[in-house]
């Protein structure tokens, strides 16, 4: 786990300014206390920060092959290195046992053609000097994240914006178009980002820059989708079979470390299904498990978490989380971020990450078994919404919409009028716009409202062939399923969008802030793809999600860890914003200050403000989303222009 960053220049006679560069990599050294690296040559730089996981004297980066004509930077993990080593590498001589030096010569002897038989989370650029190109890659999901701007002049990466832009040619001006996409993701859905012309790999591409004519070329190399298979003549039992031997799997390549490994434990389906497989191979006295403990009863899930603990012996520990202590956290965090991330879940990876970090170095995660195991409360309301959007009149909604939004919504955590309100928004949409109308902070018609009329008057805000501009990247993906059952539909649509721009990208800036990898097998390859092969009625079976790990937590398991309904890992932000948030948010909202930023309507978002100090409803979410883009803008942007 590390940081990478570097820059070419089209002009290979221009000399390599190494202060920018030792600055650039410097602005990561959370990313990696343990060492820091740099090369640099005609035309090009690399910089490199590390966490040692894997090899802990060898591995230094940048790393060069044995001729000089090969350089690699990266950042995560390639869990199959062992195997990868033994079937394609047996006849070079390794300097190190780390699993960068297996990627290096992997490259170099099948070129891009390698990306697709690796199995890890990544980013990394690898200097092709010989055909006088580079190459970048980013992991099917985005578990690791890599920054871009491509000019006239130069070509400069990283995997944070605050390295980014350390360099004087990164551009720094606000992109206004994709400001309205970050209030419907939560976050910068690929390849968008805060600054104009700075750009995001997208996960599961690779990425060419031609040093020779000075172009740049993208390729996806990960293409799983859920199939819409029924499985026919295949049991449950042969499945879960399947399932426990592929995840087995999947563990023990992730368990794979030179420092200790413990496990984040919730009382939902994966972080106690990660448990049963850790424990299984390892034995559960040699695991660590770590859980938060929330003052809020309805957030509160530790007891569930202690008892899974107990069944297998591990050995566990547990943190209060208390309302005073987290405000000066969350200031922390939101003013150290590099770009602007909206789900509130943020803030409980780092609580847990900090808290973890005191005792082990990796931490595994249950990232991933809610997009692919069709965990998310969502999944609940297909069927109701399937025959309500073929039978409802659009003005019908429309009067339930308003009666919804009536009563007082509550602050508790998914209570029953706040999970009305959310169905009631999708209701009327084309299954393509199903997962932002119900999970995201603004749908179309609000950021009409709540964005200045400057930027609200512009294209984004055109409808073309009845389809939002702002939903399209939706539908694109959407068109790639053919025709899928509406279970897949919403699964392809989380993996796509909601996995890589919130749950991956808060895991990594959360357990990256307090120098520790975060891994997730259920992102493993063979995971995902044995995951995506499954029919629908393997992960939502009659009323029940997570059907397959159901099952597979049914023996050998706490009595009742295999009945617990889904509880999303998140913070009470809708009750904490009305005391112990309340001062700090109320000053980031001044409207003289949102009127002379001129993003947003300060009209409409101090309506949302008052009400949810009132109690009529909970803007929790569209708020929070207003507030992070706000303290981002005033904390971290502002001090990019001045240095």
């Amino acid at each position: 786990m590390c940081g990478i960053s570097g820059f070419f220049y089209r002009d290979a006679s221009r000399p390599i300014e190494t202060h920018v560069l030792e600055s650039m990599t410097q602005k990561m050294v959370h990313r990696g206390p343990d060492d820091a690296g740099f090369y640099h040559s005609k035309g090009g730089a690399f910089g490199h920060r590390r966490l040692t996981i894997i090899d802990l004297s060898g591995g230094k980066q940048p790393m060069s092959s044995s001729d000089g004509e090969s350089i690699l930077v990266t950042n995560g993990e390639i869990y199959n290195y062992k195997e990868l080593k033994k079937e394609y590498l047996s006849h070079i001589d390794f300097e190190s046992s780390s699993d960068t030096e297996v990627l290096l010569y992997m490259l170099k002897l099948k070129d891009n053609e390698a990306i697709s038989l690796l199995n890890g989370m990544f980013a990394f650029a690898y200097w092709d000097r010989g055909n006088n190109k580079v190459i970048l890659a980013r992991d099917p999901v985005g578990q690791k994240p890599l920054f871009y701007y491509f000019g006239e002049k130069s070509f400069v990466f990283a995997s944070e914006l605050s390295s980014l832009a350390a360099h004087p040619e990164t551009p720094m001006d606000i992109d206004r178009e994709s400001l309205a996409r970050y209030l419907i993701f939560e976050g910068y859905p690929h390849p968008f980002s805060p600054l104009k012309g700075v750009r995001k790999l997208q996960p599961g591409y690779f990425m060419e820059l031609d040093l020779t004519n000075w172009e740049i070329y993208e390729y996806r190399y990960w293409n799983c989708i859920p199939e819409n298979s029924e499985g026919y003549g295949v049991s449950a039992s042969d499945y879960l079979g399947e399932f426990s031997e592929i995840f087995s799997n999947a563990v023990e390549r992730h368990l794979r470390s030179d420092v200790e490994v413990g496990v984040f434990l919730s009382a939902g389906l994966d972080s106690p299904s990660l448990v049963k497989a850790a424990s299984a191979i390892r034995g559960g006295g040699e695991v660590k498990t770590f859980t938060i403990k929330h003052e809020i009863a309805s957030f509160d899930e530790s007891a569930y978490a202690a008892s899974v603990a107990r069944y297998f012996g591990t050995k566990h520990h547990e943190k209060t989380l208390r309302a005073e202590e987290f405000l000066d956290d969350a200031k922390y965090l939101l003013s150290n971020i590099d770009e602007p991330i909206a789900d509130p879940g943020f803030l409980a990876i780092y609580q847990v990450s900090k808290f973890s970090r005191e005792h082990v170095k990796v931490i595994l995660s249950g990232n991933g078994g809610d997009e692919f195991f069709a965990g998310y409360t969502p999944f609940h309301a297909l069927y109701a919404y399937k025959w309500a959007h073929r039978l409802l009149p659009e003005p019908v909604v429309h009067v339930l919409r308003k009666l919804a939004s009536l009563p007082r919504s509550g602050h508790e955590y998914m209570n029953a009028m706040f999970k009305v309100q959310r169905f009631l928004r999708g209701v009327s949409s084309p299954p393509a716009e199903l997962l932002m109308q119900w999970v995201g902070s603004f749908n179309f018609e609000e950021l009409e409202k709540v964005l200045n009329e400057k930027i609200e008057d512009n294209q984004l805000m055109v409808k073309c062939r009845k389809i939002p501009y702002l939903y399209k990247e939706l539908y694109e993906e959407d068109s790639r399923l053919k025709g899928a059952d509406l279970i897949s539909t919403l699964l392809h649509a989380f993996q796509q969008f909601f996995l890589p721009v919130c749950i991956c990208n808060h895991s990594d800036k959360a357990s990256m802030r307090v120098s520790q990898e975060l891994r997730s097998p259920f992102l493993d390859m063979e995971m995902m793809r044995f995951a995506n092969q499954l029919p629908p009625k393997m992960k939502y079976h009659n009323g029940h999600t997570k059907y397959m790990l159901r099952n597979y937590l049914q023996d050998d398991s706490p009595g009742d860890v295999a009945r617990r309904p889904k509880q999303g890992f998140t913070v009470p932000i809708a009750s904490w914003l009305t005391s112990s948030l309340k001062d700090w948010a109320d000053d980031i909202l001044d409207p003289v200050q949102l009127k002379k930023d001129g993003f947003f309507c300060s009209a409409e978002v101090r309506r949302m403000w008052r009400e949810h100090q009132e109690g009529k409803a909970n803007h929790a979410k569209p708020l929070w989303t207003i507030l992070v883009f706000q303290n981002w803008l005033h904390e971290v942007w502002s001090s990019w222009r001045t240095n």
